[in-house]
């Protein structure tokens, strides 16, 4: 049998099993030459997660991919994070441990060190299945992508599996794909080229940083060359300090402040005054530091306002199907519906009369 690196990595807690413990991806399983496989640059982002972090970190190191570049930027954790850093030093291409202005810096100081193909991060209380790595590079060397859209799997702290997270939605049409926008950002694969031309995250941010990077991808490049895999990559960790528990499903979240304040810097590039109005109504301050740079692709203002409503769309969805009818109703009032594409008007109609029929026999 051949051994990859698991028999040079320190050795793992007592009682741990499986991948990635004691468990690694064969070596052999790797079966074309290692110039065959795109460089992958990985960044961790850390801070007080050492509960978490040697999981992460040999998550990444046991997939013995063969063109792999893995850095982790910690900013200044006071629990036991450093000591297990050095206790991987070795095998760390790049890490640093010092103050930061939280993920959106540390995920950017790694772009800056990034030299790989392909790019992603993954946050220190997540980790890979066994052979996330060699699926993203084949897919990679496969179709030459631009992006690999991957699945996650939703878990406990204690790492009980809640849901698989399906892949990031492309629609039929960028504007759906804007509109509509989410990203299930552990399983989604970047070249690395892009996300520099891009500036990396926005550091403004401190919630929807993934999701806003997404959305000016798709501004800029567009959905071409999008590979979907239904792989599962990546194991997600929603625990009580986790942001994303923090945030879900509050109006008044920092996440969905940030993604408000995206739609409204575009409906302020459309110069649509009626759009504005409209968007006066939720529970956000816009913040006049923040910009949408676009780097002078051009969309008509018309593209950028049906964005606005296409979203406003998406709200009145996920309200209705979460049973939140007055607030889907609040949201079907907002939209022209003229503004919508043809479907998407249709789908509204039906919502609309849904609602009505909820509401009406909620009286009685």
């Amino acid at each position: 049998m051949i051994f990859g690196n698991i028999i040079q990595l320190p050795r793992f807690p007592e009682g741990k099993t499986g991948f990635p413990w004691n468990q690694e991806v064969p070596p052999p399983s790797y079966q074309y030459d290692k110039d065959y496989y795109p460089k992958i640059s990985i960044i961790t982002p850390s801070y007080n997660q050492g509960q978490y972090i040697e999981q992460t970190i040999r998550s990444v190191l046991l997939q013995n991919y063969p063109n792999l570049e893995y850095i982790v930027i910690d900013g200044g954790s006071t629990d036991n994070t450093v000591e297990i850093l050095k206790k991987y030093d070795k095998f760390i291409t790049y890490w640093v441990s010092e103050k930061d202005n939280g993920q959106s810096d540390a995920i950017n100081k790694g772009i800056a060190q990034a030299t790989g193909q392909i790019f992603n991060w993954l946050n220190s209380d997540d980790y890979y299945a066994a052979n996330a790595l060699k699926t993203i590079g084949e897919l990679f060397a496969k179709h030459q992508p631009k992006i690999v859209c991957t699945q996650t799997y939703y878990m406990q702290s204690d790492e009980t599996l809640i849901a698989t997270n399906a892949f990031t939605p492309i629609h039929k049409t960028l504007l759906q794909t804007i509109g509509q926008a989410t990203i299930n950002q552990p399983g989604m694969f970047f070249d690395l080229e892009r996300i520099k031309r891009l500036g990396g995250v926005n550091e403004l941010l401190h919630f929807a940083m993934d999701w806003e990077l997404w959305l000016r991808y798709l501004l800029i490049f567009g959905q071409e060359n999008i590979v979907c895999d239904e792989s599962i990559v990546a194991y997600f960790r929603l625990h009580e300090q986790s942001k994303t528990t923090q945030e879900q499903d509050k109006e008044e979240s920092g996440f969905l402040v940030e993604v408000w304040r995206a739609y409204h810097r575009i409906a302020q590039m459309a110069e649509d005054k009626v759009l504005l109005e409209k968007l006066k109504k939720f529970n956000f301050e816009p913040n006049d530091a923040y910009r949408l740079d676009l780097q002078n692709t051009q969309h008509p203002k018309a593209f950028l306002s049906q964005v606005v409503y296409v979203h406003f769309y998406e709200k009145v969805l996920k309200a209705f199907y979460r049973q939140h009818y007055k607030k889907a109703n609040f949201y079907s009032k907002l939209i022209d519906k003229s503004k919508l594409p043809i479907n998407l008007q249709k789908d509204l109609a039906y919502l609309r009369r849904r609602i009505f029929f909820k509401k009406w026999f909620s009286k009685f």
